[in-house]
């Protein structure tokens, strides 16, 4: 990983500018800041993703993201900052700019449906639970879910991460775990379902799951012990053999197995277990396939130097001492 990347003052000073109220001033900073932006061509994608996330912190309460009380009041802090560093032109520019970019960061890894979950996981922590029926479930990083349990049914929504699923037996209640992209109704007991950015992946572990896809062809399948299969918005994948030791292995030791994983969904899952933060362009990097077995628990500059070996494209630059810019010099 690169040193700590010092950046000049205008980046930030940009950012602030092309938020501005005004839309005159908006349409002249806009100009300037083209003009600029191709005068300096080394910090023009660190400069679009700087944006982008900054951009997010405007969007949120349109996503129903956080609670309103707390955005305005959070925004009325920032905007307030804005206009008094843009009349002093210090060099708290770089420091209130990282602070909404933190602050984008934020509420991009923790939304509302996480805040308000049933049962919730932080970074780098786990949990067990046992619920009312006896059904054991284990939470990995940064993982949320929903409980709904009714006299003729069981219903866990996966909000976010990855979830063990150890089944108690209810022949009159079935048990059926919602995905983003897949609905998992349990014929046995143990399987394990990770949720990545517009994907799903079961790994069965004993017995079997009928997978159902969220997609408009609405397939189905049976998956059995020692498979494994993904779920995209297009429909159900290929079935995969897939060790079941191994699968449980990786779980216990919090290991991430990638089989051509899209890069950005392995950026996704260091995220969880790491205090710092990964920023990127997914649509930059998804073109890169993992395949591999990433200990989360080794340091987190260590794993990055790692797949920087392995794709010497990347490139992992420490951003103010807050952030890691991960890119590719292939689609700079």
């Amino acid at each position: 990983m690169k040193k700590n990347r010092q950046l000049p003052p205008e980046i930030a000073l940009w950012i602030i500018r092309l938020e501005c109220d005004d839309p005159v001033e908006q349409r002249q900073a806009q100009q300037e800041f083209n003009h600029w932006l191709d005068q300096h061509p080394e910090y023009q994608e660190l400069v679009q993703d700087a944006v982008h996330f900054n951009q997010n912190i405007q969007a949120l309460p349109k996503q129903h993201q956080i609670s309103g009380e707390v955005l305005d009041a959070t925004l009325n802090a920032v905007n307030q900052n804005k206009r008094q560093l843009f009349k002093s032109f210090t060099h708290t520019t770089l420091a209130i700019a990282s602070l909404a970019l933190l602050g984008s960061l934020l509420y991009q890894a923790l939304p509302l449906d996480y805040y308000f979950s049933d049962y919730r996981t932080q970074s780098a922590e786990g949990k067990n639970i046992v619920l009312e029926d006896g059904t054991k479930i284990s939470l990995n990083a940064n993982s949320a879910i929903n409980v709904d349990y009714s006299t003729q049914q069981r219903t866990i929504k996966l909000v976010r991460g990855d979830i063990y699923v150890d089944v108690a037996k209810d022949p009159n209640r079935p048990l059926v775990v919602y995905g983003s992209e897949a609905q998992f109704k349990a014929l046995g007991t143990r399987f394990i379902v990770h949720q990545y950015y517009q994907r799903n992946t079961l790994r069965m572990l004993h017995s079997k799951v009928r997978v159902s896809s969220a997609s408009p062809s609405s397939q189905s399948q049976v998956i059995h012990a020692g498979q494994s299969i993904d779920i995209r918005p297009e429909g159900l994948g290929a079935v995969k053999n897939t060790p079941i030791d191994s699968s449980l292995f990786s779980w216990q030791q919090q290991q991430i197995i990638a089989d051509k994983l899209p890069l950005p969904d392995v950026l996704d899952r260091l995220n969880a277990y790491h205090s710092g933060y990964i920023i990127y362009s997914r649509k930059k990097l998804e073109h890169i396939k993992v395949t591999g077995i990433i200990n989360t628990q080794q340091d987190l500059t260590l794993t990055l130097q790692l797949l920087k070996t392995q794709y010497p494209e990347l490139e992992f630059d420490q951003v103010a001492g807050l952030f890691v810019h991960a890119y590719s010099t292939a689609t700079r």
